[in-house]
């Protein structure tokens, strides 16, 4: 035997390394934040038939932190932040758009919302977005 499992079947024996198989590992069910969408749902539409894209944002505020939030509308959005009408970033204005992302799926826009704001999340956004 040869390449990258020689070391494996030298410490284990050939008896151990014909013994092991694959195992398939059923899909892990839908997250609490898209219970009953099994985890995929069309994307929606306004009457017209125009889409429903959603944006989540990134905003530097002026104290230096981060915000990041999702709206349907960005410029709407920025707007009410920067007009004070958004409690978390009233006393840190003006704000600044760092970067967004566009989804065509709600759930898993907030999904994504919700990891930015999780420690892997922060992380994520110093080393690739900001």
């Amino acid at each position: 035997m040869e390449g990258s499992h020689s070391g494996l079947v030298h410490r284990l024996g050939k008896a151990a390394y014909r013994k092991v198989s694959w195992v398939q590992i059923p899909p892990l069910p839908p997250s609490p934040a898209i219970a009953g969408f099994g985890g995929q749902s069309p994307p929606e539409e306004r009457d017209g038939g125009e889409q429903i894209m959603y944006t989540v944002y990134i905003l530097k505020c002026v104290d230096g932190k981060l915000y990041t939030g999702c709206t349907e509308n960005l410029g709407e959005r920025l707007e009410r932040h920067n007009k004070g009408y958004v409690p978390a970033t009233e006393s840190r204005r003006p704000v600044e758009l760092i970067t967004h992302i566009i989804f065509n799926n709600k759930y898993k826009a907030f999904e994504f919302e919700k990891y930015l704001k999780s420690g892997s999340g922060r992380a994520f956004i110093n080393k690739h977005l900001i």
